[in-house]
């Protein structure tokens, strides 16, 4: 008998749960939906910016576990943006700077201890991006170029990025 009413009670108690949890969960959904910008919705929304950056970091990363794979790699992606062989030695070097650079502008966030505001370092992570691609597009031959930038266009349709705060 005390187990048949301690089994009601669960039951009670439960049920009158259930619906709060789906109401928060509904609310948290919701906020957080209203922050992030679907690529594969509304690619335009996506800043260049944005899109170039997560590129450049995608590519630039390496498995610290078989860095000896890293070159290949990384040409991996370039030819999937439809870069020529001719362009990997150049785009190899570029590339390594950005990797560095970054890493760099990174670091110096990190260890400032919040004496560098967001915003700087935005407007530092922005000026790094831009000049990379405007390396990248000046130094590699047209049909890459081209390539290139329809890419990453592309690639868009794939992101998910947060809004920027101003």
């Amino acid at each position: 008998m005390t187990r048949v009413r301690t089994g009601i009670l669960l039951v009670i108690v439960l049920g009158s749960c259930a619906p709060l949890a789906l109401v928060q969960d509904h609310q948290h959904v919701a906020t957080q939906a209203a922050d992030i910008i679907d690529g594969a919705k509304t690619p335009d929304l996506i800043p260049d910016s944005a899109a170039w950056r997560l590129w450049l970091i995608a590519v630039t990363a390496e498995d610290s576990s078989k860095p000896e794979r890293a070159t290949r790699r990384q040409h991996a992606f370039l030819r999937m943006a439809g870069v020529v062989e001719d362009d990997m030695v150049i785009a190899d070097f570029i590339l390594a700077n950005f990797k560095n650079d970054y890493a760099s502008l990174i670091n110096s966030y990190n260890n400032s201890m919040g004496g560098m505001p967001a915003k700087e370092l935005r407007a530092k992570r922005d000026s790094l991006v831009q000049a990379t691609q405007t390396s990248l597009l000046g130094a590699l031959a047209p049909l890459s170029v081209k390539n290139l930038r329809n890419h990453i266009t592309r690639e868009k349709a794939s992101m998910k990025v947060a809004r920027e705060v101003q």
